[in-house]
């Protein structure tokens, strides 16, 4: 997943806001004020995409955005770590840095740097099955992740996600998963062969309500 080198980059971006932090108040107010408010709307674009499961279809665009939203958000805790009193502002603005580095937010980060990143598929109707591999860290166990995004007529440079579900390399040929919707009933089926010696798994699940922004 890239982890190193997604966590060096990380730490090389905070160093860069670190010096940053010296400079601010010699930078000219316009740059200041331009730095302060593009910071903000790159860290406010992620939080609506989390809350709202939209994403854009390329999963590239996808990745960059979750890097200039992390950069958005260390600007903006130079500027309020500049705050008076800077005796208190400082030390929290720190603490808010700290889950930068957590593995939720790292794992989305390091795709990034996947030289094969995952690509979405056609799997009926307005629909899209994006295929991902996973390993849980310190158990050994992988497996392919299945995500099912709506991808409305009207704008097709984005997406949402409806659905998804997981398969273990335990308990089936993973790698060779797949998804099929049905637009008809509203559902999706999840399919993964069984490895010798093993039944395939099938799960039928609903698909999310259809929103207002999902009609067409």
């Amino acid at each position: 997943m890239n982890i190193p080198t997604t966590f060096a980059v990380l730490l090389l971006l905070t160093a860069a806001m670190v010096v940053l932090r010296f400079f601010w108040w010699r930078l000219p107010e316009r740059i200041q004020s331009w730095l302060l408010v593009c910071g903000a709307a790159f860290a406010l674009l992620r939080v609506v995409f989390v809350l709202t499961q939209w994403s854009t279809t390329s999963v590239r665009v996808n990745n960059v955005l979750d890097w200039l939203s992390v950069a958005g958000l260390e600007v903006v805790l130079v500027r309020f770590s500049l705050m008076r009193p800077q005796w208190l502002t400082a030390p929290c603005a720190l603490v808010l840095l700290t889950p930068l580095f957590g593995s939720s937010l790292l794992m989305p980060l390091a795709e990034l740097f996947n030289p094969n990143p995952a690509k979405a598929t056609a799997i009926g109707g307005n629909y899209l099955c994006e295929k991902t591999p996973w390993q849980s860290w310190g158990h050994g166990n992988t497996g392919y992740d299945l995500v099912i995004f709506y991808r409305p007529q009207y704008a097709p440079f984005l997406r949402r996600m409806v659905q998804r579900f997981a398969f273990n390399t335990v308990e089936c040929d993973a790698a060779g998963s797949f998804a099929a919707a049905n637009p008809a009933d509203r559902t999706v089926r999840f399919h993964c062969p069984g490895n010798p010696g093993q039944e395939a798994i099938d799960r039928i699940l609903p698909i999310q309500p259809k929103t207002k922004s999902q009609l067409k």
